[in-house]
Parts: structure tokens; sequence; C-alpha cells
């Protein structure tokens, strides 16, 4: 896995990012703990069993690095980035290909790093306690047009719940849907 800015210029991984996973159906298979200096991120899981004309889809998940000095980033690879073991038998191949519509390298959207601060609402969030709470907007918007996704986990990574998935969000509007009391 590779890292580039908007342009597509090369970027230290390690600069902005402290880990990476791929994931198998909801399941980690391969995670990277990375250096500040490092410029690629190698991930080796265990042996995947493909089943003949049938394309596996890999989830990736990143963590930031915390006082990243990169201001944004794209990850990608290609092709030759997927290493493949070939099965014994000669009619047997595996082929790394681009999804519909896509050529390598495979890049992501590019994204940016914001500092926020959620401290000052901690007061004001609605709770099962409070009567009176009334529902909540959040204070996020997006620059251009976007999908957005929002997800809480655990800090041991564990999900806890999907507030908003894909969601479509224009610029300078807030993405999603207000969210009510519990």
């Amino acid at each position: 896995m590779r890292a580039a800015d908007a342009g597509r210029a090369a970027v230290a991984i390690g600069a902005a990012v402290a880990s990476v996973s791929l994931y198998r159906n909801g399941t980690a298979w391969a995670t990277a703990s990375l250096a500040p200096a490092d410029t690629e991120a190698t991930l080796a899981g265990s042996a995947l069993a493909l089943m003949p004309q049938t394309p596996e889809a890999l989830e990736l998940r990143f963590v930031a690095r915390a006082g990243t000095p990169v201001a944004g980033l794209r990850l990608g690879f290609t092709a030759a980035d997927v290493g493949v073991v070939q099965p014994g038998n000669p009619l047997l191949t595996v082929a790394v290909v681009a999804p519909p519509g896509h050529t390598f390298p495979l890049w992501s959207e590019y994204g940016g790093f914001v500092v926020t601060q959620l401290e000052p609402s901690y007061s004001d969030f609605p709770t099962r306690s409070r009567r009176d709470a009334r529902p909540r907007t959040s204070p996020t918007t997006c620059r251009r047009p976007a999908r957005v996704s929002l997800r809480i986990w655990t800090p041991r990574g564990e999900p806890v719940a999907s507030l908003i998935d894909g969601a479509r969000a224009s610029r300078g509007a807030p993405p999603g849907r207000r969210l009510g009391r519990p």
C-alpha cells in the first residue's frame, strides 16, 4: 500500500498512518503497523481460498497518526503490488484485475485531516436521563461532494453502530441526517 497527495505525488505513508488493515467479510485479515518514515505498507494475511470466477473484495481501514504533518492523502496500489501464489495446476491461474470501470493503479479518493474538538459538545449531549434532550446535528460540513459514513467503534476496534452509511453530501452541506435521542 502506498500514499500520495491530491495530485498523486508520493507521500510517506507512515507520516500520516499509524496502522493499516485489510478486512475480509468484516474480519481483520491482515494488519501492518507503520513507522513515521515508512514509504510503503506491506500487508500479508493468511492464504485465501478463492472460488473460480468469483471476485474477492477486501475492505481497507487505517488509523491516522496522531499529530500528522500531512494535510491529506490517498491510498493506493498497483496490480504488481498484490502478491499472488499461483495454484500448482497449470490450468488454474489467479489474476489481479481492477474493478469494472477502473484501471491500475487503484487510488482511494483524496481525504484531509481536520482537527476537531468534541469536548465543547459533551455537556449538551442528549442522554436517556435528560427528558428534555432534543435532537442534535453534527457541526461537520463537506469541502466538496462526497459519500460519507459515520461509524462508532470501541477503543478495541469493535463496531458499536453505523449512523450514516455511504450517504451523499454536497459541498458545504452537512453529511447524513439529524441524530436524535437513543
